[in-house]
């Protein structure tokens, strides 16, 4: 550091003192009228010398007093080439704060800034490494997981691949379930890290041979056979570790990256930990951001934000098909209830209706539904969870649309909780597709269906938000290991869907 003070004291004694000494030598130097031509030529150059050497001084001075003056407040600070990124003692230390970039092609065509939190830079290459090392984390600290045991799961692709990755680096071991028509890259990357795979044919929850469901007997089974810990079964739909993951870590990178200045949030829900967790922490910071969920086909949750009763187009609930509808995007959407996503909708919708989520400590500390249907959580409840779930109540204020959190203390655990939503939006499989094209033809990004469905929920909050509004969501992971379904022509053809958008005309204007 320069001291700025010191060197300008200095430059401005040069000054006055060079004016000064300029002065008296002009003075000393005048001589009375002489006929003599020689010597008036010879007091014209000395004289000429003499104040062209004050005057180099001065300006020497000058160059001095303002070569040290600390630079204007808007001036930009000279950039310094950063130096090396800190060394990392290991894998698992290199998940989350990941980037958050803006989309410019998005953010010119609506006026918006909309912004992508680039979750496919984690190691693992998605969003779900930051869930299974805090679960898996949560459950070596707990003592329900034993180092060297096995960590069971049923996952749809990104959870698994993650659990594969977190358990190996902690000297555990994953043994995974997932549909037989989940992407096979998903299948492969699982089975690079070591995991044990299963692939089973998609039926429904209720159904014993569901993936979820051969995961939990399959971790009873360990339990059972090698003793307590040896078994594992991470439950990422009602675990909330799932949910304080992002509260925790997601949330306050999106909190710090934008310096606290954005509008409102989207994305879609497959557990609801994303969502739940970042809805909560941001409206605790700012009341006035705007939560939102987007849902693309076949996924319920749509109407159960919005009209209370978990139904799609297609089917009422009460008389559903054994097996969900087809949609080309994987990761997200949904027709149950789970215990995260219950966070973020207060379990009743913003449409009101039945489902109110308590902590019943009298069966134990499982989450329930007010109906008395026992949620399939499989591990203890927590007080923090029971705070997590009860404390920041939103009330709704009909005349403004905003949301306004209640003091914690104010409220019983058993309290119904108000949603955390401004509502939502559909995303249709042509739609994701489209996007997905065009993104990758405008900003060069090559992301995957969930991360494209976000996506589209991004614009639909801008156009309804209207130009001038910050908007941020979730880019979940790369279109790598899409390769072979959403990313296939011939694939997406089969279901009828042929991207031809230039533009943005794609995207519906009004969901219905």
């Amino acid at each position: 550091m320069h001291d700025l003070g010191g060197s300008r004291s200095a430059a401005v004694v040069v000054i006055i003192g060079s004016a000064v000494l300029g002065i008296a030598t002009l003075s000393g130097q005048q001589h009375p009228q002489e006929d003599n031509t020689a010597r008036d030529e010879e007091d014209a150059i000395h004289d000429g010398t003499t104040k062209w050497s004050i005057w180099r001084a001065v300006a020497a001075a000058q160059l001095l007093f303002f070569s040290r003056r600390p630079p204007p407040a808007t001036q930009t600070p000279s950039t310094e080439v950063p130096g090396p990124p800190p060394l990392m003692p290991g894998i698992l230390s290199s998940i989350g704060n990941t980037p958050m970039m803006r989309v410019n092609s998005l953010s010119a065509a609506t006026g918006c800034e909309i912004f992508i939190k680039c979750e496919f830079a984690n190691p693992g290459g998605s969003v779900k490494d930051r869930v299974a090392l805090r679960i898996i984390q949560e459950a070596l600290q707990s003592g329900r997981l034993i180092p060297g045991g096995v960590v069971t799961e049923g996952t749809a692709g990104s959870t698994g691949v993650s659990l594969a990755m977190v358990a190996r680096a902690l000297g555990c071991k994953a043994h995974l379930f997932l549909p037989d028509d989940a992407a096979v890259e998903k299948c492969q990357l699982m089975e690079a890290y070591g995991a044990t795979v299963e692939r089973v044919r998609p039926v429904s929850i209720t159904h014993r041979g569901h993936f979820v469901n051969q995961a939990r007997r399959r971790a009873e089974a360990e339990t059972a056979g090698e003793g307590p810990g040896a078994g594992f079964f991470a439950d990422q739909f009602e675990n909330l570790a799932n949910f304080r993951a992002h509260l925790e870590g997601t949330a306050p990178e999106i909190w710090r990256q934008c310096g606290g200045e954005l509008d409102a949030f989207v994305c879609a829900a497959g557990t609801g930990g994303t969502l739940a967790g970042v809805a909560h922490f941001l409206l605790e910071k700012d009341r006035k951001i705007k939560c939102f969920l987007v849902d693309p086909a076949g996924s319920g949750l749509y109407n159960k934000v919005t009209r209370g009763v978990m139904y799609t187009r297609e089917e009422a609930e009460g008389k559903r098909l054994r097996n969900p509808f087809d949609t080309i995007t994987e990761g997200v959407g949904i027709n149950r209830l789970t215990a995260n996503f219950a966070i973020a909708i207060g379990a009743g919708g913003s449409g009101g209706g039945s489902g109110g989520l308590s902590l019943d400590r009298r069966s134990g500390g499982s989450p329930s539904l007010d109906n008395g249907r026992q949620l399939t959580a499989s591990y203890p409840i927590s007080d923090r969870d029971a705070a997590a779930a009860c404390t920041s109540v939103l009330i709704r204020r009909p005349e403004s649309g905003h949301s306004t959190p209640e003091a914690s203390t104010s409220r019983p655990l058993n309290a119904p909780l108000l949603s955390l939503l401004s509502g939502a939006f559909k995303a249709s499989d042509q739609e994701a597709v489209e996007m997905s094209r065009y993104l990758a033809r405008e900003d060069g990004l090559f992301l995957g269906s969930s991360s494209c469905v976000n996506i589209v929920g991004a614009v639909k909050v801008a156009r309804t938000l209207g130009p001038g509004h910050r908007v941020v969501t979730i880019a979940c992971d790369s279109g790598v290991r899409h390769l072979s379904k959403f990313w296939n022509p011939e694939y997406v053809e089969r279901y009828g869907l042929k991207p031809e958008a230039v533009g943005l005309e794609f995207l519906a204007r009004h969901d219905a």
